[in-house]
């Protein structure tokens, strides 16, 4: 997961272990969850329980990527990092003392896939071959290729630009959206510019380094030829070099 502002985490004795619910009446009550629960949207911020104070300095906007639904009608998904793209965004008031939550599942084409009554998996997720059978898997790979790689379910990590938008990415390049950092409404895919997708090969990381000037420094990987290719892009998580 990935910071947009300045907010760190607090002692573990700071703030209760309160975890997301699709209510506000619940998000109050929730005990201790786990990786593995199952969530829902919830547009409208709630607020959470807090024990004791909030120190001053954590002050801001926490936003998080991650797994957040891994059932479908006909198939689950058996490992952890192949749950639908969840975005949780925490806004953090010390001086009220006050943490509001809101949540909401990144719009790609594996989710609405995925949500659809009677479907299942799209593509091959990290951990999941999509389908039940063989044929079901080939189907799936042959899909995936033919839209410019692997799955697009952005469930990894959060990046902002030097022009405060918002991206969400993952492992294969075409897994890479915008979306509004305050009501977390997916905006559509990232165009990096520069061609076919904009980058050197189907994966790369799905953690770029951020140095001093702004610019990002990643790796990508391309399966024919086999070969792996440093890039940059600038501030604005466009133009790779």
């Amino acid at each position: 997961a990935d910071t947009v502002d300045d907010a760190f985490a607090a002692p573990a004795d700071t703030i209760s272990n309160t975890f997301a619910a699709p209510t506000e009446a619940d998000a109050l009550a929730s005990p201790v969850g786990t990786s593995l629960d199952e969530f829902e949207h919830l547009d409208a911020s709630a607020k959470l329980k807090v024990s004791g104070r909030l120190p001053a300095w954590l002050d801001g906007v926490y936003l998080r990527n991650g797994p957040g639904r891994w059932r479908t009608d006909r198939q689950n998904a058996t490992h952890l990092f192949d749950g639908f793209a969840l975005l949780t965004r925490f806004d953090l008031d010390p001086s009220n003392n006050e943490i509001a939550w809101r949540s909401r599942f990144l719009e790609t084409d594996a989710f609405a896939h995925g949500s659809a009554p009677g479907r299942g998996l799209l593509y091959n997720e990290f951990g999941t071959p999509a389908g039940n059978a063989g044929v079901d898997r080939v189907v799936s790979f042959v899909r995936g290729a033919a839209a410019g790689g692997t799955t697009d379910n952005a469930v990894v990590s959060v990046v902002r630009t030097a022009e405060g938008r918002t991206v969400c990415l993952s492992e294969p390049t075409r897994a890479t959206y915008e979306v509004d950092a305050t009501t977390l409404a997916t905006r559509g895919r990232w165009d990096y510019g520069g061609g076919f997708f904009g980058l050197p090969g189907l994966l790369h990381t799905a953690h770029p380094v951020e140095a001093e000037d702004g610019t990002f420094v990643n790796v990508a990987t391309s399966l024919a030829p086999p070969a792996y290719a440093v890039y940059a892009l600038n501030a604005n998580f466009k133009n790779p070099r």
